[in-house]
């Protein structure tokens, strides 16, 4: 999860009631189906942003951003040899390779 300075939780209070501005998961054999499904549509319906799907087996990123609708939509896709971004860091720019490095 990443936050934005002002958005971040604040130390000690136990819980954080706020909405992170990206969220990445690392899809697994056993995650995969719910990352893809369950996951994107808790994050879209809590209004994250940003979600990143990263798939270690297809060594592949998916970056998919909130619309002005309140549904995702993929802003980009990258396989190694390729780089990738983000609309809540702008210029932040990563090679995907370096995402699945053995």
């Amino acid at each position: 999860m990443f936050f934005r300075k002002g958005n971040e939780p604040q130390r000690g209070t136990g819980f954080f009631a706020g909405i992170p501005d990206l969220v990445a998961e690392v899809l697994s054999p056993g995650t995969r189906r719910r990352d893809r499904t369950l996951k994107l549509e808790a994050y879209q319906d809590a209004g994250v942003p940003e979600y990143w799907l990263l798939d270690p087996g297809r060594r592949t990123v998916w970056v998919y951003v909130l619309g002005k609708n309140g549904k995702y939509a993929e802003l980009a896709r990258g396989g190694v040899g390729e780089s990738i971004g983000s609309s809540v860091l702008p210029g932040f720019r990563v090679n995907v390779g370096a995402l699945f490095m053995a």
